[in-house]
């Protein structure tokens, strides 16, 4: 899965699988409840309907929405400010992440104590 989406305002998106007659595929029966709750995720799949960029961020399928000329500025703009962050801080972080969605809150603050305390072990003196 993709850790940030962005998308132009004026794209549609859908999974209009039902219109074929066929199971929506590659991991998105998985993916779409996580990302926009169950509920759109069957009215999504169920009706097989297109929304615009605009209602895909409303409903978390895509973080944000941006002009279309624009698109490729705003991705490269997000990329560098996550590229100035340190890499080993950003993969521990996106594994806390993914840990911590599937975790209790004091599993997942056990967790992040146990990554920050290697990250801090880990850092040069």
């Amino acid at each position: 899965p993709c850790d940030v989406r962005l998308a132009a305002d004026t794209a549609k998106l859908g999974l209009t699988f039902a219109k074929l007659g066929i199971l929506p595929g590659l991991g998105s029966t998985h993916l779409l409840p996580r990302l926009v709750g169950m509920g759109r995720a069957q009215e999504l799949v169920l009706s097989a309907r297109v929304i615009l960029a605009p209602e895909a961020a409303a409903i978390g399928l895509v973080n944000r929405a941006v002009p279309a000329d624009s698109l490729l500025a705003e991705a490269r703009a997000l990329a560098l400010q996550m590229a100035g962050c340190p890499p080993a801080v950003l993969a521990v972080a996106k594994r806390a992440l993914h840990f911590g969605a599937g975790a209790t809150m004091e599993q997942a603050m056990r967790n992040e104590e146990a990554q920050s305390a290697a990250l801090r072990a880990a850092r040069p003196r």
